[in-house]
């Protein structure tokens, strides 16, 4: 199985158990919901394999520095000291994935 079949898996799986275990009445804009959930997995994955090394970073995600650095301080992933295995990760605080962030 290929890389991409098993990440396609995996939000399919993750999806699927989320719009099970939600109200689906007072989900908005899922799609959306979803594609901000994953950036901040992916900048967070990266930038813990990284070890925090921003251009690493790009180089992985094929993206500017200026990107990087926007989408850090979007999700509130910019940080100013050393980043290293020890930095505890900021919870998701958005209110429609409260029920399942961090557990």
């Amino acid at each position: 199985m290929s890389q991409q079949n098993l990440l396609r898996l995996s939000v399919i799986e993750n999806v699927s158990t989320f719009l099970n275990a939600t109200d689906t009445d007072k989900v908005k804009d899922l799609y959306a919901m979803v594609i901000d959930e994953v950036e901040q997995g992916i900048l967070e994955a990266t930038m813990e394999f990284a070890k925090g090394n921003q251009s690493d970073v790009t180089s992985i995600l094929t993206m500017s520095r200026a990107t990087l650095r926007k989408k850090l301080q979007k999700h509130d992933l910019l940080y100013h000291g050393k980043y290293s295995k020890k930095t505890v990760l900021p919870c998701p605080k958005n209110d429609k994935f409260d029920s399942l962030a961090c557990n």
